[in-house]
Order: structure tokens, then sequence, then C-alpha cells
């Protein structure tokens, strides 16, 4: 019976630690940050959960001694980059009570003619992603869960083909990034 309880006391003891080990730390990967300046400053950055890095970026500058960690909010900085992912400061919402609005990091996950970003919102009881799209010309637009195809048809009109296909229902909103990217394959073969 001892040898049951003392197996027992050291599993719970091994799920506990490795609990503590999984939820409580962090790790901080090379990465960069770029100045408002345009300068790059190369380090470490703390590769937190998506909600963290859409508020801040914690960083610290490659020969610094001190391992000073220094806290970058949106607008701060132009953009950080960590694991591969770049982040840009945007201006997700204007309100009265902001008039320069409210400002946020957000993950860039295409690049080109237009550019997609997500944001983990974190606003409400529960945090959910959002999707935003950004022409050269055009303010950033949200993609809306309602009238999906009636807003990439118009958002996307000046690629005739591709706006057919969306009426065909050829995409899912969960096709975005696809849609996307076919848009920017069709402006980079037209340079």
């Amino acid at each position: 019976m001892q040898k049951l309880f003392s197996l027992l006391l050291f599993s719970l003891s091994a799920i506990c630690a490795t609990a503590q080990v999984d939820f409580g730390e962090f790790q901080f990967e090379k990465g960069y940050v770029v100045t408002n300046k345009g300068d790059t400053l190369r380090g470490k950055i703390k590769y937190a959960r998506a909600y963290e890095l859409s508020q801040r970026c914690t960083f610290i500058k490659d020969g610094d001694e001190t391992n000073e960690h220094i806290r970058y909010q949106p607008f701060t900085i132009k953009t950080f980059c960590v694991k591969n992912e770049i982040y840009e400061s945007k201006i997700y919402d204007y309100s009265p009570d902001r008039p320069d609005g409210f400002g946020v990091f957000m993950h860039r996950i295409e690049n080109g003619e237009c550019k997609m970003y997500e944001y983990w919102n974190s606003d409400k009881e529960r945090g959910f992603t959002q999707v935003f799209l950004e022409k050269k010309g055009k303010m950033m637009e949200e993609v809306g869960f309602f009238m999906f195809k009636k807003q990439m048809m118009s958002y996307f009109s000046d690629y005739p083909q591709l706006q057919a296909k969306i009426g065909r229902n050829a995409f899912k909103r969960s096709e975005v990034q696809r849609i996307v990217q076919e848009y920017n394959s069709f402006k980079a073969r037209k340079v």
C-alpha cells in the first residue's frame, strides 16, 4: 500500500512540475526590431501568447550584458520579427476618446500588393482572431463573417478573373489567404 501511495505521490509531483514549466515561462528567441527611424536592432524577443504579442514586444538587444528588457508598445517601433513571424504597428480602431486610433501589433501573414494580417483581439471576455486586408490606396479592412462573397468581390474588383471565381463560390471564408496569394501572383505578373 505504501508503494502505491509513493508512486501516486511521485506521479502527481511530476505532473505538477511539468504543468509549471509549460505555462509559467516563455522563451526568448532571436529576432529584430525596426525602429520608427528605420534602424534594425537585433537581439532576442520574448515569444509569448498571440494576444500578448499583439500588445507589446519585450526585447533584449544583442551585446547588452545587463540583459535589460525593453518593452515596446505599438507605434513606439514600426515592426518586430520573432521566429520568422512579422508583427507591424497598425491602427486597429478609431474612437472619439482616441483621436489617433487604438494601436496594436498585427501579425503579417501575406506580403505583396495586398497584405493580410491577423490580430488576436482580447478585449472581450474571450479572445478571438480577426483577419484584415490592406492594399495600396485603400484603408485596411476587416474580413467579415457575413456577406463574405460580396465583400471579396468588391475588394478584388481590379482582377476580374478572381472576382468571377469568388462569385462562383470557389473560396470559403477560411480560404482568404488563397485569395490573397492568387491576387498577389496576378499583380506580380503584371509588373
